[in-house]
């Protein structure tokens, strides 16, 4: 039923990368998962340590069971039904400072460099950047094998620059490129995560002044409430609002 799942996955949208992460989990639950007791389900949600991994899973195993009602493989109800899935991390990501910024993307490692240059410019996260090809840039657009969906995205010049030369990180898992990455941002004296410069991405736009829809599509977010995570009104923002009024 598995192979089934995800053939069926394909005819009603869903990214790659969203298939593979949600096979990953069906195949962590023992037998039939649409037999699965709640005991069970419980069971699979709560392996990962993070609360915000385990709110995945659990709604990953829930679209599987929304998609298998929907496609008539049952007509059994949601076990967990009534059931409160773990909070979300209350925590935005943390954005980089123009003087950070200014110090990651003078990072003498070439290839550490131009991987910031694409996370930093071009907004891409670490498993975005793993896939990507020398071929993927068009001298204008950027083919981003993205969480989502696949798609192009407008290409700064630099990162335009830095395309016509690139090299895949040899890394076997995003996580370890980001561990590398965060030890090249050390030596110039910057603390924090590989996330955190499409964080910084995304505040650079509006803070440039472009509307919160405009960095919704540039994040490639389906939902304007994912950005709103991204984002914040600086003080000068709101006290230059007030003003204006």
């Amino acid at each position: 039923m598995l192979e089934q799942y995800c053939v069926a996955c394909q005819g009603l949208g869903y990214a790659p990368a969203t298939i593979r992460t949600r096979r990953y989990i069906l195949q962590r639950v023992n037998g039939p998962v649409l037999d699965a007791s709640g005991a069970e389900l419980l069971r699979v949600i709560s392996q990962p340590r993070s609360p915000a991994s385990r709110r995945n899973y659990h709604n990953h195993l829930r679209s599987f069971w929304r998609d298998a009602h929907m496609l008539g493989w049952t007509d059994r109800p949601w076990p967990l039904e009534g059931w409160r899935p773990p909070p979300p991390p209350d925590h935005a990501p943390r954005h980089f400072t123009p003087e950070e910024q200014q110090r990651l993307l003078g990072m003498p490692d070439p290839q550490m460099r131009a991987v910031t240059v694409v996370g930093l410019l071009a907004g891409l996260r670490v498993s975005e950047v793993m896939s990507l090809r020398s071929f993927d840039c068009d001298g204008a657009r950027l083919w981003v094998q993205g969480k989502e969906r696949d798609e192009y995205v407008p290409a700064h010049p630099r990162v335009v620059e830095v395309m016509q030369d690139w090299q895949p990180p040899v890394y076997s898992r995003p996580d370890k490129l980001s561990a590398a990455w965060r030890r090249h941002a050390a030596g110039v004296g910057v603390t924090g995560r590989f996330h955190s410069l499409r964080a910084s991405f995304a505040q650079n736009l509006l803070d440039a002044g472009h509307d919160v829809t405009v960095v919704q599509r540039a994040l490639r977010h389906r939902s304007i409430a994912a950005t709103m995570h991204y984002v914040r009104a600086t003080d000068t923002a709101v006290a230059d609002a007030v003003s204006g009024l």
